[in-house]
């Protein structure tokens, strides 16, 4: 739930965003309404990333745990590195346009479903990180928490945009640095404690 959160504020905000504002203008409410089509993409792409994590779990990965879950750490720690120098991992264009145009795509639900789907780094070192996990269970759930973090970040954006995104360059320090720190935590468990 932490990396979800704090990857949500540091990283999905500037990356999602544009997702974000665009269910706002489709569906322009006034106060706490905002906030329905906003879950439904939220509860689209958790369901998403269950589903991701169940399958994941279905592999038998426990062998590679170790090396899983420090692979994890490494690719947060890149991410926090690739954020801070103002970059990232770019897509093929075909994949850009595809994830890039969901103006067709009328329900939020739907759209969050999609969008679930879209190659980022967050979402790969949680679903590496999971695949760690003991179960199919416990991947599928270890994705539903990871998604609530992430979901959090994108729903106060929603309902508070211009003021997260006036103070967003310096409340990202704050959570690149968690980001960074369970980076760390997760090779220092991968070396030192499985």
């Amino acid at each position: 739930f932490m990396i979800g959160l704090s990857g949500g504020f540091s990283h999905c905000i500037s990356m999602c965003h544009p997702f974000v504002l665009l269910i706002s203008a489709r569906y322009p409410q006034a106060g706490y309404k905002i906030l329905i089509p906003q879950i439904q993409y939220n509860l689209g792409r958790i369901l998403t990333y269950t589903f991701l994590g169940l399958i994941i779990g279905q592999i038998n990965l426990l062998p590679y745990r170790k090396a899983l879950i420090i692979t994890a750490g490494v690719l947060l720690i890149i991410i926090a590195v690739l954020t801070v120098a103002g970059k990232h991992i770019p897509l093929p264009a075909s994949v850009m346009k595809f994830f890039g145009d969901m103006q067709r795509i009328k329900s939020p639900f739907v759209m969050g479903i999609i969008l679930g789907f879209l190659p980022c780094g967050m979402v790969l070192s949680a679903l590496v990180a999971s695949s760690a996990e003991s179960s199919a269970l416990y991947s599928a759930l270890s994705m539903t928490f990871f998604g609530m973090g992430t979901s959090a970040a994108l729903l106060l954006l929603a309902l508070f945009g211009g003021v997260i995104l006036k103070y967003m360059p310096v409340a990202k320090w704050v959570f690149l640095a968690i980001i960074l720190y369970k980076g760390c935590m997760l090779i220092y468990k991968g070396i030192f404690i499985l």
